[in-house]
């Protein structure tokens, strides 16, 4: 998918800053800010050209589903609860809903 670009190596930098980020000691607010800021510029290099609009829809909707999973997966200890809470919805939030949530 992005390989076909050349750009592996941003790839490899955002997908690394990814894994990395944590909410430590960041506002759910500016955690959330950083996370969709590398979203973005990670969805310029994944996005696919593919003719078939149902595969693009699926793939939207997989990727939409991993940044939910970064977003919660990564929040403090103390939010555990509401992070429970949010994962068991269904059908499950887009990264705004879960946003809001927290």
């Amino acid at each position: 998918m992005y390989s076909d670009l050349g750009n592996t190596s941003q790839v490899f930098e955002l997908q690394s800053k990814l894994k990395e980020m944590k909410q430590e000691f960041q506002s759910v607010t500016q955690y959330f800010s950083n996370l969709q800021d590398l979203w973005q510029e990670l969805n310029l290099f994944l996005k696919d050209n593919s003719t078939c609009a149902e595969c693009n829809v699926k793939q939207q909707r997989n990727l939409e589903k991993e940044c939910v999973y970064d977003f919660l997966v990564k929040l403090n200890r103390n939010l555990d609860e509401v992070r429970d809470q949010v994962s068991s919805r269904i059908p499950f939030p887009n990264t705004e809903k879960a946003f809001i949530e927290v």
